[in-house]
Order: C-alpha cells, then structure tokens, then sequence
C-alpha cells in the first residue's frame, strides 16, 4: 500500500511540474493588456472559489467547477489554478482525501486531463 501511494504521489509531483512547465513556456506576445487584466481578475475569482470549496471539504465541486472554467475559457491564469488546487489537495494525506470523497489516483487523472486541455500528453511523462 505504501509503495503504490509513494508511486502515485511521485507521478502527481511530475504532472504538477509538467504543467507548470507549460505555463511558463507559452507565447506571451499573443496576450494584450486587456485580456491580461480579464485573465488575472477571472483566475483571481476562480481560485478563491476553488478554494472555499476545498476549504469545506468539497474538492468534488471544486474539480467540477474548474474544469468548466477550463473548458469554456482556458486561460493561462486557469492553468495556474489548476496547478495550485492540484498542489493543495495532493497536500493532504490519503485519509483528508477519502475523507472528502477524493482518491489519489483522481487527482493523477485531473492533471493528466488538465495536461490534455493545454495540449500536453503527461501520460508518456509518468508511464
């Protein structure tokens, strides 16, 4: 049991990275001023809601709601909350997770599926 949730914390750790290598690498030239500001104001909201939720023990909705975030609108600043949520509830040990409904092995699964939004294949970084 031991070795299984090492294994699987260790491929958590490596999606997060593989993400936020994403977001620093991306083509900022694209972005105006305008979009920058709707960005940090519309990521700002999100991630305290995602938050709260995690907060109160909700990571289900919270997941739920970021991924209707990324799909309809997937900004950089989404990616950067997706980073931090993941990161947050990788955090807490396996009984926090069961606790609240969550497994490791679904938040694996939300980054992998994060990665694929962004266009980036984490699979044949953890397999």
């Amino acid at each position: 049991m031991y070795f299984t949730n090492d294994y699987i914390m260790r491929m958590i750790e490596i999606a997060i990275h593989g993400l936020a290598n994403l977001v620093f690498q991306k083509d900022r030239d694209l972005v105006t001023v305008d979009d920058e500001e709707v960005a940090r104001v519309s990521g700002g909201v999100l991630s305290h809601l995602i938050r709260y939720m995690v907060d109160r023990g909700d990571i289900n909705g919270a997941e739920n709601l970021l991924f209707e975030e990324l799909e309809r609108n997937p900004l950089d600043t989404h990616l950067n909350t997706a980073i931090d949520f993941y990161r947050e509830i990788s955090a807490l040990n396996d009984d926090e997770l069961l606790s609240r409904g969550f497994t490791r092995e679904e938040v694996l699964t939300g980054l992998i599926d994060v990665g694929t939004l962004y266009g980036m294949d984490l699979t044949k970084y953890l397999y």
